[in-house]
């Protein structure tokens, strides 16, 4: 009798061990970012160091899956129709009449904090009127 119930109980830890190891894996699960963006603003280098930093810091496994655009009236459909995480549009776009980004709330703000060198863009670049409003910053200058 005592064998028995040793066996059940190893077996009950053993599928509660199973669970838990099914709920670890499907935390480790790829990622998608999406990234609709100029040719050329993602370098092969760029994706790398991104893909990298996102298993290093957040234990994620990242697919990027970036499209290029041929114009600025691309980023406000793709955003519109939620097809995009990141983009890089133009300064002048996020604040732009015809699109109207921030009003629409199809950006978010920044977390500067999470921008290590943010303090190191031009002063007067850090909160342009054209990608922030009130504290809350929307753009950074890319180089």
């Amino acid at each position: 009798m005592k064998k028995r119930l040793r066996t059940t109980q190893l077996a009950f830890l053993f599928v509660l061990v199973m669970i838990f190891s099914m709920f670890s894996v499907a935390s480790v699960l790829a990622e998608t970012l999406r990234i609709l963006t100029w040719d050329g603003y993602t370098p092969a280098e760029f994706q790398k160091k991104l893909i990298l930093l996102a298993k290093e810091k957040h234990g994620v496994d990242l697919k990027l899956d970036i499209k290029f655009v041929n114009a600025n009236d691309d980023f406000f459909p793709a955003l519109r129709d939620k097809k995009a995480d990141i983009i890089t549009p133009s300064h002048n776009v996020p604040r732009d009449s015809r699109y109207q980004l921030i009003k629409h709330k199809l950006v978010l703000p920044l977390n500067l904090k999470n921008i290590s060198n943010y303090k190191n863009i031009e002063p007067a670049l850090q909160k342009a009127s054209y990608c922030s409003e009130g504290d809350s910053v929307f753009g950074v200058p890319a180089a």
